[in-house]
C-alpha cells in the first residue's frame, strides 16, 4: 500500500516546493500558475486569459427579411387606408340618399365638413 510521503519542514529549502504526487489525479496543466510579484513579495497573481475585442457584423439575412417585412406591411397599410376611404365614401353616399329620400336632418359624415342638409 502506498502511503503519502511525509515531508518535514527542515527537509525543504526556502523557495523550493516538492513536486506533486504522481497519483494525485490532477494535472498541472489544468491548474492556473501562481507567481509571486517581485516588488511586494506578499501578493500572488493568477495567469489570466486576455481576449481581443471584436464586433459581430450585422446579419444581412435578417436585415433583408426586416426590409421585406416593412415593405409588405406598408403595402398592407396602403390597401387598408384605400379600403377605409372607399367605405367612408359609400357610407356618406348612403347618408346623403337617406337625407334626400326622407328629408331628415343627419349630422355630417365622417370627414364631410362641407356637407349641407336640405
Amino acid at each position: 500500500m502506498d502511503d503519502p510521503e511525509i515531508i518535514y519542514p527542515y527537509e525543504i529549502e526556502e523557495g523550493e516546493l516538492p513536486p506533486p504526487p504522481a497519483d494525485s489525479g490532477t494535472s498541472s496543466d489544468s491548474e492556473p500558475e501562481v507567481e509571486a510579484e517581485d516588488e511586494d513579495g506578499d501578493e500572488a497573481t493568477v495567469d489570466t486569459i486576455t481576449r481581443a475585442s471584436y464586433s459581430i457584423p450585422p446579419f444581412s439575412g435578417l436585415m433583408l427579411e426586416d426590409k421585406e417585412e416593412k415593405e409588405r406591411l406598408k403595402k398592407k397599410l396602403r390597401a387598408s387606408q384605400q379600403e377605409k376611404e372607399q367605405i367612408e365614401q359609400a357610407f356618406c353616399q348612403v347618408i346623403e340618399w337617406i337625407r334626400k329620400q326622407f328629408g331628415v336632418e343627419i349630422p355630417p359624415c365622417m370627414g364631410d365638413d362641407d356637407a349641407t342638409t336640405p
